[in-house]
């Protein structure tokens, strides 16, 4: 498959859908690619407990720190896409969410279909909108305290996210197949590229020289 560049990849985008689905759906693109291989750099890090052992051994809490970030950098991009199009206070704020996709839509089977697939990312992507809800954007004042009155803030494990992503590459996969005539637009193998590993391999190669360098002295 030829390279294409990001101006040429939202130039197929506008001109295989049209002036109104183009734009949205594009934008949802690029966002999801991003929420993609943010994940898969936070996997490479922190997915395998040897590799937690590495960073741990260097500098623990900022390693911790980045951990935490990428986390919720993760939980806050699913909570975003399964939001509601416009602002509960503001009617003309309108966000870039799945929820805009079906009436963007001029094929009605694909529309209803689409439909379906946000309303199972809603699900989803649910625990993710509550985290963002009760600990992100917000930190409520009883989930801090553990008050027994609080709501419990659900599982954010790796299963979770991992289900939740599925469901949002189910609800672009068919748009991108029918206007694109069956093309794979490759979310779930977009990295971002080596940097995680290439960090790691000069963490244990320094770490090693360090205890050559100690067992000589």
């Amino acid at each position: 498959m030829a390279y294409k560049s990001p101006e040429e990849v939202k130039q197929q985008h506008l001109e295989a859908m049209g002036s109104t689905l183009g734009p949205l759906y594009h934008a949802l693109y690029i966002d999801v690619m991003l929420l993609h291989a943010t994940w898969q750099q936070n996997l490479k890090l922190f997915g395998e407990q040897t590799r937690v052992d590495v960073l741990n051994s260097v500098a623990g809490f900022f390693f911790w720190t980045i951990q935490r970030v990428f986390g919720r950098d993760v939980l806050l991009g699913l909570a975003r896409l399964v939001d509601p199009p416009t602002s509960l206070k503001r009617a003309d704020w309108a966000n870039l969410t799945l929820q805009a996709l079906p009436v963007a839509i001029p094929d009605s089977t694909l529309a209803l279909k689409t439909r379906a697939r946000v309303e199972e990312a809603r699900t989803r992507c649910d625990f993710a909108v509550q985290w963002r809800n009760l600990n992100i954007a917000h930190h409520d004042l009883d989930v801090a305290l553990d008050s027994p009155i609080a709501r419990r803030l659900p599982d954010a494990r790796r299963v979770d996210v991992e289900a939740a992503l599925t469901s949002v590459r189910k609800t672009l996969e068919p748009i991108h197949s029918h206007y694109l005539h069956g093309m794979d637009p490759g979310f779930e193998r977009f990295d971002g590229g080596a940097d995680a590993d290439a960090l790691l391999y000069y963490l244990r190669h320094e770490r090693s020289a360090d205890g050559e360098t100690g067992a000589r002295e």
